[in-house]
């Protein structure tokens, strides 16, 4: 196991119809009634560079021809969306991403605004959103439980972190270089995480490393303002 930590210091829509998928009820939008079409088409309307995925076809046209999808052979569902350094600019909103989406990763980019988590693709299992400019607080019990792999890095998140909650799936959580802050408590991790940078934030208090899965390798914590004595014996 590797822990890394600081000296310790003082202390456009089209297919289905949107008005249709309106619970007249609930004034909500039913997502399941919506076809891929329409929810990529609402996912990218908060993006101001949306050449980068359509190309020089027209806004309209199937989402079989735009950039970064990958289609499964037997049911042609969503299943991976890439657009990992696109020069994307705007937002988007991930309550709109296809229910049959496995990974997520839209790294290195210029988007911005916040990140709810509660509506995800039950099945997903990696989102990699690092290098971008989100914002905000993130709520991790929120995340599917199939997630593997939870990229955040260089962005712009605040706020604490609640880590007792996370997916039982998670192999890799990467919060680095944001300003989260607050006390961590690193004693519920999942059985079978194996890596975890919380560095270069703003986290604070005293650390307690003496449950930390036999399942990690990596623990980054450096750059932070953690205080008190640590007792390293039980690594």
């Amino acid at each position: 196991l590797i822990v890394i930590f600081p000296l310790l210091m003082p202390f456009i829509v089209t297919g289905t119809s949107l008005c249709s998928a309106i619970d007249p009820m609930l004034g909500k939008v039913d997502i399941d009634s919506l076809s891929q079409q329409t929810l990529m088409e609402l996912l990218i309307e908060g993006i101001s560079t949306q050449q980068k995925i359509l190309g020089r076809i027209k806004d309209s046209a199937d989402i079989e021809q735009w950039k970064g999808l990958f289609f499964g052979e037997i049911s042609g569902d969503i299943i991976k969306l890439n657009w990992s350094f696109c020069g994307l600019e705007g937002s988007v909103a991930l309550k709109w991403l296809p229910r049959t989406l496995l990974e997520v990763l839209i790294a290195g980019n210029k988007l911005h605004g916040s990140l709810d988590f509660e509506n995800l693709p039950a099945a997903l299992n990696m989102l990699d959103l690092a290098f971008n400019r989100f914002s905000g607080e993130i709520f991790l019990s929120k995340l599917p439980d199939t997630l593997e792999v939870l990229d955040l890095m260089n962005n712009r998140l605040v706020g604490s972190i609640d880590l007792t909650n996370l997916p039982k799936a998670l192999q890799r959580l990467l919060l680095g270089s944001n300003k989260l802050s607050g006390e961590v408590s690193l004693l519920s991790l999942p059985t079978g995480v194996k890596y975890i940078s919380l560095a270069a934030n703003q986290l604070s208090g005293s650390l307690d490393l003496s449950k930390l899965p036999e399942s990690l390798k990596n623990l980054y914590l450096s750059r932070n303002s953690f205080s008190g004595y640590v007792d390293l014996s039980q690594l």
